[in-house]
């Protein structure tokens, strides 16, 4: 589940994939219309924006990009200690969330890309991971977050410049 929104709009904003095969927490999600009220506790982000006068490049697969979403805002409304901005993103769908918040005129540091399969993902990963002092963010699967550490990591990308959106004790789990 990807909460895709800041504490100061005053609502929280989920996305999360439902499969066949779901859990108790997620059957009642499915039965909720867009928009019901419901009570969430000890909520928090594990993908806080790092101000490192770095780049940062925020990768994702499908409705993982909700989870940058709050990251894009304060970069928005503060990009103090950030060099630039960058997602990509696969999107089959042709649906593009959130690409309205990359249409901002007045920051030509905030940058977003598309693309449609794995195949052109991964060789856009490649070309990002030159930038061997940027930060790069990854949201998505634990198949789709483990291909991308490998692949970032054969660049020569460390753990250190590698956040994911897991709790810190499953991080090691991916990082190690």
């Amino acid at each position: 589940m990807s909460i895709a929104t800041l504490p100061e709009e005053n609502t929280i904003g989920i996305t999360t994939r439902l499969r066949a095969e779901r859990s108790r927490y997620k059957s009642h999600l499915a039965e909720l219309k867009s928009g019901s009220s419901v009570a969430l506790f000890k909520t928090h982000t594990n993908i806080p924006l790092k101000r490192e006068d770095r780049p940062i490049y925020l990768l994702s697969c499908g409705v993982g990009i909700a989870s940058f979403r709050p990251l894009i805002l304060q970069y928005l409304n503060d990009s103090n200690g950030i060099d630039s901005l960058h997602s990509l993103n696969i999107d089959s769908s042709g649906e593009q969330l959130f690409s309205g918040l990359f249409e901002q005129d007045s920051d030509p540091s905030l940058t977003a890309q598309y693309v449609t399969d794995r195949p052109a993902y991964y060789e856009e990963v490649n070309r990002l991971a030159v930038d061997t002092n940027a930060f790069f963010y990854i949201v998505g699967s634990d198949d789709f977050l483990k291909e991308t550490i490998a692949t970032l990591r054969e660049r020569g990308i460390s753990g250190e410049q590698i956040t994911l959106d897991k709790h810190e004790r499953f991080r090691s789990d991916f990082l190690s």
